[in-house]
């Protein structure tokens, strides 16, 4: 028998069992799961929002923000495995993005945002290198393909991808994910 995992998003979910469905599934599709530091320097803090939560009194320059996004702490682990030669990656990560809404000058905690995301990076050969495979670069296709896997796992079967132009510095080509009409994130080749 099959069991499926249904997702309502009118309702706050059970973040450990979802969490944990997540993670098995991303492990078992060769994935490893990665940490990143919450705090980032204020550049890469500022990468993907204008406003970004501020330390009043950092530590350090290179931990004086909330991030605001996964993408800049998962480029990081990137560039540290290819400069030590491991250039074949398939990697994920949950973690907690933070924010200030626009309409609040960021004095109470109401005006503070913090959302729990999910990140995917694919980088190098599809295929670890054996005999008699050919090697081929990921590419775009690749990680849409994972992408929908993941969310047919878990029954999300109203899906769209909505293709779009990138004001990002980062994004090359992008194309954002929509579940039941709600926006729900994208997908990019950096």
């Amino acid at each position: 028998t099959k069991t499926r995992t249904t997702v309502d998003f009118s309702k706050p979910l059970h973040t450990t069992y979802m969490q944990d469905e997540i993670r098995d599934y991303l492990n078992g599709a060769g994935f490893n799961e990665m940490l990143t530091y919450s705090l980032q320097d204020w550049t890469k803090g500022h990468l993907t929002a204008d406003r970004a939560v501020e330390d009043l009194n950092p530590v350090s320059a290179e931990a004086s923000v909330l991030r605001t996004s996964l993408v800049p702490g998962a480029l990081t682990v990137v560039q540290h495995n290819r400069s030590r030669g491991q250039k074949n990656l398939r990697m994920f990560e949950i973690g907690n993005v933070f924010g200030l809404r626009d309409d609040k000058p960021g004095e109470t905690l109401d005006s503070f945002i913090e959302e729990e995301r999910l990140l995917v990076v694919l980088s190098g050969s599809i295929v670890s290198e054996q005999y008699g495979s050919e090697h081929r670069e990921t590419d775009f296709f690749d990680l849409k393909g994972e992408v929908q896997a993941l969310l047919s796992k878990f029954c999300l079967d109203k899906y769209r991808f909505i293709s779009y132009d990138s004001a990002s510095a980062l994004i090359e080509s992008a194309l954002a994910v929509e579940i039941n009409g709600t926006y729900a994130g994208f997908l990019g080749k950096v």
